[in-house]
């Protein structure tokens, strides 16, 4: 457990310091005047943005993770539809990743009944399976996300087509400082905690995720949460 923590609060440092030094070095380029053009000062204000935002999902997966741990995090449950914050999220996860060469594509074939559910919450279970995708993608540069629905529920799948999670790793996947021991794996930042944060909040909307991956194939992430309101 020590370990655990160990390499939990070394891997949320790194987190940190990415988007702190991006925000910092630019932030000082433009309080000193070395950004002469204005095409070059709005290139600037988007990245600050990009990170600041990048910034609060580590810290609302930190407050929020430290709050379930303790079973103190409330849900606001408020009559929503599951596809339009779905598109929301999309469009926002876009602009991170869209400068990073992603195409994160948004498929809706059917209409999608409104339900019950906290929007924050499911905001921020949309950003950590989009993040993830992208994160995990490898060579790969494509994801995919998708707002279905069978009999009882509404479906939520994002897949990516990146390096994939070995079998014998898809059981310890939600458990809380969990990360794979895999090479590819740990050649990508992150903290241990986001699916865990993710299969929490899910459950709180009786609801569940599962996950479907082939090692070096992708993965397909998938929540149902039921249509009748809660």
């Amino acid at each position: 457990i020590s370990q655990l923590k160990s390499n939990f609060i070394s891997s949320v440092s790194h987190e940190f310091k990415s988007p702190l030094t991006a925000i910092r070095q630019m932030t000082e380029m433009l309080n000193d005047g070395r950004v002469p053009s204005n095409d070059r000062k709005q290139k600037y204000y988007r990245s600050i943005l990009k990170e600041s935002n990048r910034l609060s999902l580590l810290i609302n997966n930190m407050l929020d993770f430290s709050k379930m741990e303790v079973g103190q995090k409330s849900f606001h449950f408020e009559k929503g539809n599951l596809a339009d914050i779905t598109e929301e999220m999309v469009l926002s996860m876009r602009n991170f990743w869209g400068d990073k060469g992603f195409e994160i594509s948004f498929h809706l074939n059917k209409v999608i009944p409104d339900s019950s559910f906290d929007k924050e919450s499911m905001k921020q279970v949309l950003q950590n399976l989009i993040d993830n995708a992208c994160k995990y993608s490898g060579t790969s540069r494509k994801v995919d996300i998708e707002v279905t629905t069978d009999i009882r529920n509404i479906i939520l799948s994002v897949k990516d087509y990146g390096i994939g999670i070995k079998k014998e790793d898809q059981k310890e996947l939600f458990n809380r400082f969990f990360r794979s021991g895999d090479l590819l794996t740990q050649q990508v930042k992150g903290s241990g905690i986001g699916l865990t944060i993710v299969k929490q909040i899910i459950e709180k909307h009786y609801g569940d995720i599962s996950v479907i991956s082939a090692y070096g194939e992708g993965s397909l992430f998938q929540v149902k949460l039921p249509i009748k309101k809660i």
